[in-house]
């Protein structure tokens, strides 16, 4: 899952719970690694990696939360 500051909390949270659930690992991936993001509502999200560092061929699916500078 992507993510960047000012993310719809439930957005993230919501999937993110729910694939956990069924023990599928999900990696946060931000515009940098190990920082904290804050949603909306202000809930910190904490990134695994950076985007950058994401590999195509590594990942089954793709959720892309928050705003993003183009």
């Amino acid at each position: 899952m992507f993510i960047e500051d000012l993310y719809e909390d439930l957005e993230l949270w919501y999937p993110k719970l729910r694939l956990e659930e069924e023990n599928i690992i999900v990696t946060i991936a931000g515009p940098h690694a190990d920082k904290v993001y804050h949603g909306k509502n202000g809930y910190p999200c904490r990134a695994d990696s950076a985007i950058t560092d994401a590999k195509i061929a590594d990942l089954a699916a793709t959720k892309i939360t928050g705003i993003f500078d183009v």
